[in-house]
């Protein structure tokens, strides 16, 4: 819900909707070209957390590709994933720096 009211406050013309391949890969959320994003309510991020995230990469190029979830730092992954802890990206999408 928070992604639609940033989308709709800030009067964003793209699409948001979810991915998912026939084996079973999914993003749940998908923000036009600039951003794929996985929501995990996890405190450790482990290499399955990421497939969706490495599997969208190779339909279409995306300006960023996030991991919300409930570590405690935010970080980047050798394959250039966002992990962020959500408050950091809550604070990081309303001060407008996740689709810059």
């Amino acid at each position: 819900m928070e992604l639609r009211s940033y989308i709709s406050y800030r009067r964003i013309k793209t699409d948001l909707y979810y991915w998912r391949t026939k084996e079973g890969l999914e993003v749940d959320f998908v923000i036009g070209k600039k951003a794929a994003i996985e929501v995990k309510a996890s405190s450790s991020v482990h290499p399955g957390d990421l497939k969706g995230l490495k599997a969208i990469t190779s339909e279409a190029g995306f300006e960023k590709r996030i991991l919300v979830c409930m570590e405690e730092m935010p970080r980047l992954t050798s394959d250039a994933i966002h992990i962020l802890p959500w408050r950091h990206f809550l604070s990081e999408l309303w001060a407008d720096r996740i689709f810059e």
